[in-house]
């Protein structure tokens, strides 16, 4: 650790400059569709295309509404779909 005084009341300008050396080693990352996902983590390991699967929610139900009659306002009809 290197350490210096300076005194500000003449200083206009600090420059500082910082090298850094690192030994790094490589790791090899399964991908087969090259799609930049490792195929661990890749639902879809041969398509390129896809990668995940989400589902909202994730579990339970939810609501989709809808009007089969719009514009004009109707029965306001809806579906409940569960996921487990």
């Amino acid at each position: 650790m290197y350490s210096w005084v300076i005194d500000i009341m003449n200083v206009q300008e600090i420059r500082r400059f910082l090298y850094v050396e690192a030994q790094v080693t490589p790791v090899v990352i399964q991908d087969a569709d090259a799609d930049g996902v490792p195929d661990d983590q890749d639902a879809f390991p041969l398509d390129p295309s896809r990668s995940a699967i989400v589902r909202l929610p994730a579990s339970g139900a939810y609501t989709v509404a809808y009007e089969d009659l719009y514009p004009v306002q109707g029965d306001a009809d809806s579906t409940t779909m569960w996921f487990k």
